[in-house]
């Protein structure tokens, strides 16, 4: 079970990761797109509670980055095919597309994570855009473990698991200095489960970085 804030974000049980997503070759097309009805309400409940502090910050954005994941995981689920998120650092975004051979699932099902000028096969992310006050967060860097080598992209297969044989890391940073706080975002790659750890106030060694 992923950690988080239970004083800060109050978020409902529907949200746990490994329930009904996790289910090897369960989900029909319909049940995908209820999971999509539920993480948008889940995100409009999450947003108006973030405060000011980074670390609330950092946690909305990780359940923001959640839902993305176990979206693409889901649909890989549902579809029987693969897909893929694909990471920019230096855009601070992240972005979702079909991976698989069939090119009928590459317009992706209607969601309101879209940006308005997504073409129908992507859907993009930008944590800069979330509406959470300044200073914002940024993802840092995407790694796997153990062997600490940068990634990305993460690709989901219709088992739900990843492409990868190794966990991979998204960490995101928010603020800098004393007031700087990271967190990580740990994908298992035989489930595809997903699981926010905990705030930290330096970056760990291995993830290619250096705090200020």
């Amino acid at each position: 079970m992923r950690s988080r804030n239970p004083a800060s974000i109050d978020l409902p049980t529907a949200r746990r990761h490994g329930g009904r997503v996790g289910r090897s070759r369960g989900l029909t097309l319909v049940e995908v797109l209820m999971v999509v009805l539920v993480m948008s309400v889940v995100a409009a409940m999450l947003i108006p509670q973030v405060g000011t502090d980074n670390t609330d910050k950092l946690l909305g954005a990780a359940e923001v980055l959640a839902a993305e994941l176990e979206n693409a995981r889901g649909l890989a689920i549902a579809n029987d095919t693969h897909y893929r998120i694909t990471f920019d650092p230096a855009g601070n975004r992240l972005y979702l597309e079909h991976s698989g051979a069939n090119s009928a699932f590459d317009p992706l099902p209607p969601s309101p994570f879209r940006r308005y000028d997504d073409p129908a096969t992507r859907q993009t992310t930008v944590l800069s855009e979330l509406p959470f006050p300044a200073p914002f967060v940024v993802l840092q860097t995407v790694v796997s473990a153990p062997s600490a080598n940068p990634t990305t992209t993460i690709e989901f297969s219709p088992l739900g698991n990843t492409m990868s044989r190794q966990e991979t890391f998204i960490w995101l940073g928010c603020g800098s200095g004393s007031t700087a706080r990271y967190l990580s975002v740990k994908v298992a790659p035989a489930t595809g489960l997903v699981e926010i750890n905990s705030p930290l106030a330096a970056l760990p060694t291995g993830t290619g970085l250096v705090t200020n």
